[in-house]
């Protein structure tokens, strides 16, 4: 029914102008007028002209890009996407969410340059009565760190180092975070919190990045999708010795 309206106003729109403009020349008409009913009808015809054009691609085509922007709205709605940072260590607001519950469960290879950034905030959360869990790769598993040695480009003695290492370093900032160890390799990282997470990406170049993305993520499909990751691993691992 909208369509046909459009038509019919767009073409009795141009037919208009079209005569107007016929009428401009004939003979007998007075020149003012003939200008002012050629004028008239060029305005006319290129409106009619133009309501037909809208109707046929400019219309349908905004249609097209505000469904799609409602569409893509709404996967990110329903994700729990809260914002997408260039910089996983430096975007995310680390501090408010430490702040935001007493509940930390990370996921990681060893995480040494989260590890020095916020030890600070591990302390201040462990201080308060934070509960912190962190799962890391098997250093013992022969298979798991030949894959983590070929992903980070390193030496198969300096993944073990690097992982026994952060145990240690978790262990001395505060006794009671509990640290357990998981045979196979990571394929992503991602930090727990009780009602937020942080997960990024992890590179195959076998090379250090200037920046690694993150996400932060709130309740919605992608939060479940990291329970279930995290209940999953806590199958898999053992208490680290």
């Amino acid at each position: 029914m909208t369509n046909r309206s459009i038509w019919i106003l767009g073409g009795g729109i141009t037919v208009i102008g079209l005569a107007l403009m016929w009428a401009s020349g004939l003979a007998g008409v007075n020149l003012q007028w003939g200008a002012l009913l050629s004028q008239c009808g060029g305005a006319l015809f290129a409106a009619g002209v133009i309501t037909v054009g809208w109707d046929l691609l400019g219309r349908r085509a905004l249609a097209d890009e505000i469904l799609a922007k409602a569409k893509l709205s709404e996967d990110l709605v329903r994700s729990g996407v809260l914002s997408v940072e260039t910089d996983f260590y430096k975007g995310p607001d680390w501090s408010g969410l430490f702040a935001s519950g007493s509940r930390l469960d990370m996921f990681v290879s060893w995480g040494r340059t989260w590890r020095t950034a916020e030890r600070s905030r591990v302390e201040e959360f462990m201080r308060r009565g934070g509960r912190m869990r962190v799962f890391l790769p098997d250093p013992d598993d022969e298979q798991t760190t030949q894959m983590l040695a070929a992903r980070f480009n390193m030496p198969m003695d300096e993944v073990q180092r690097s992982i026994t290492a952060a145990v240690a370093d978790y262990r001395s900032i505060d006794a009671r975070i509990e640290v357990f160890l998981r045979r196979g390799q990571p394929m992503h990282t991602f930090y727990r919190f009780e009602r937020h997470a942080v997960m990024a990406p992890y590179n195959h170049a076998g090379q250090r990045r200037r920046s690694v993305p993150g996400f932060v993520v709130a309740a919605g499909t992608l939060l479940e999708f990291l329970d279930q990751e995290l209940e999953s691993i806590e199958e898999q691992s053992r208490p680290a010795p």
